[in-house]
């Protein structure tokens, strides 16, 4: 979850507080907090055409996104969804998609997988626990109850799960899950982790509050020294694209990132012509595509990271 969903539904109109691109693909998944679900495909022109458009169940807001192998998986109130690949080819207006749906007892903030297979989803909820899900039988197989406040953020892959709450905690599992209780924890003080992400070579973790991320070396768990900003804002996503470059960004109208983590490389104005995204929500990247979301429901790409190509409003 990018912002609670007290204000996500009362303060704004609509806004897109996740999305995800495809695997190694140039599909788009979005969601927003009116529950509207869109997928968009941009092709080697960067065109931008509508694959899908259809609405969750009960319009609930989607509060987390993301994009496996195994399909899209919706975070929302009180449920989890799943839209499978085969169901995904999709003409706006018709009949709404399949949702194959997941039991749960709470809020379901954020969503990730246990990467290769993707066979494990992982759920951070508003009951303080990390819910586990078996992706073939929609079953929940376990849950992870270390933290002891709302859990507002999660991510994984092969090697770690890791978990941050609104208490400043953040829990580092084995995302296989042989042991069912932290190998490393870290504390950032009373914030919100808001945002939180693992490099692709599982060697560094960012967590997002405010002013610039922290970020810890999950092998010899040391913390980098601060990178500098000018004037620090809220943070709510922060992001590793494949190249291990770091994205932030949050309520400043700014993305920066940082190619070195130890100091800002680039930042990018969230806005296109007259347009602009005030809060950016959510980062997510593929290939050589990066792409940034928030309110009000605007989406940015980027082909190279230095400029935005592009910007659409749903």
């Amino acid at each position: 979850m990018k912002v609670k969903v007290q204000d996500a539904i009362l303060d704004y109109y609509t806004d897109i507080l996740a999305h995800s691109f495809e695997p190694n693909g140039n599909r788009l998944a979005v969601g927003t907090t009116t529950g509207k679900v869109v997928v968009l495909e941009r092709d080697e022109s960067t065109q931008i055409s509508h694959v899908a458009d259809t609405m969750i169940p009960e319009n609930s807001a989607v509060l987390g996104l993301h994009w496996s192998s195994k399909g899209i998986f919706i975070g929302s109130r009180s449920l989890l969804y799943l839209l499978k690949p085969d169901d995904i080819h999709h003409q706006v207006e018709s009949a709404p998609l399949p949702f194959v749906k997941f039991e749960c007892l709470a809020n379901v903030y954020d969503v990730c997988t246990q990467a290769p297979n993707d066979d494990k989803v992982f759920g951070a909820c508003e009951d303080c626990k990390i819910r586990v899900w078996d992706v073939e039988t929609q079953q929940q197989v376990c849950e992870l109850a270390d933290h002891k406040s709302v859990v507002e953020v999660c991510n994984a892959n092969a090697e770690y799960l890791v978990s941050g709450s609104q208490d400043g905690k953040i829990h580092v599992y084995e995302s296989n899950l042989r042991m069912k209780k932290p190998v490393i924890s870290f504390e950032v003080g009373k914030q919100t982790i808001s945002g939180l992400d693992i490099s692709h070579n599982s060697t560094w973790l960012a967590a997002g509050c405010k002013g610039s991320p922290i970020i810890y070396n999950l092998r010899n768990v040391a913390t980098l020294p601060e990178i500098e900003v000018d004037k620090p804002e809220k943070i709510y996503t922060v992001h590793f694209d494949k190249q291990n470059n770091l994205w932030w960004a949050g309520g400043g109208n700014i993305v920066y990132r940082s190619s070195d983590l130890t100091a800002i490389s680039a930042k990018l104005k969230s806005s296109f012509g007259e347009t602009s995204i005030y809060h950016v929500f959510s980062l997510t990247s593929s290939n050589n595509c990066f792409s940034a979301a928030g309110s009000s429901t605007g989406i940015l790409f980027s082909e190279n990271g230095d400029y935005w190509e592009d910007m659409i409003h749903l």
